[in-house]
């Protein structure tokens, strides 16, 4: 009856909705989340050598932010009600609920994180732009240039360098992805290598609020 996808990493499935016939409506959520984007630009990390790091759009990794999140729930709340109506008392009591589930997740990660505020955070790929903006971390470089492009010499170079002079003292990774580029330029660079999860099952089952807490836990 609806077919609810980020609009941004998953448009793929666009075509497998219009190849399958069917008249459900498609919610794509960056498209009408009232959100301030972020693109590639913005997060530059350490370029090297004229090697950019940019993606064209808006960075579609928005729920790494609870209260974008928050601000999805009623779009989803209006979707499913519109598709079902008699069950739109029960979508709109659970969607409240949840959105106070969020800022609570919210205030919490934002204790969590104020000890790190304007730390140097270095992460594997542009996957936490919206969570740093949200609680104030300084995103220096990201060790992958663009999506599935591996770093060139020069690039990863560069990203050393930006790491020396931050005085980062952390790389993360993510479960998704292979540990052993970054553990190389952990090793290069004399600083410790920890594992997040901007996706979810990378650490067994957990909820939204269960994964995003321990992510903060780690870069805490």
């Amino acid at each position: 009856d609806v077919v609810i996808l980020n609009g941004g990493l998953d448009e793929w499935l666009l075509d497998l909705v219009a190849a399958s016939g069917t008249e459900a409506k498609a919610l794509e959520l960056l498209a009408v989340l009232p959100f301030e984007p972020i693109t590639g630009e913005e997060h530059d990390g350490a370029e090297a050598e004229g090697e950019e790091h940019a993606e064209e759009g808006a960075n579609p990794h928005v729920w790494t932010d609870p209260q974008l999140m928050a601000a999805a729930v009623p779009i989803f709340v209006e979707a499913l009600s519109a598709a079902d109506p008699e069950g739109a008392a029960t979508y709109e009591a659970n969607g409240a609920a949840l959105v106070k589930g969020l800022e609570a997740l919210d205030a919490e990660l934002a204790e969590l994180l104020t000890p790190v505020r304007g730390s140097p955070f270095v992460p594997y790929h542009d996957a936490w732009s919206y969570l740093v903006r949200r609680y104030g971390l300084n995103q220096v470089a990201v060790l992958e240039p663009a999506p599935g492009r591996e770093p060139s010499p020069s690039y990863l170079a560069g990203v050393l360098e930006t790491i020396a002079e931050t005085g980062a003292s952390a790389l993360f990774t993510d479960v998704q992805l292979p540990a052993r580029p970054a553990e190389l330029v952990a090793e290069q660079a004399g600083v410790p290598l920890y594992t997040l999860d901007p996706e979810g099952g990378g650490f067994g089952e957990q909820s939204y609020q269960e994964l995003m807490r321990q992510n903060a836990e780690t870069i805490a």
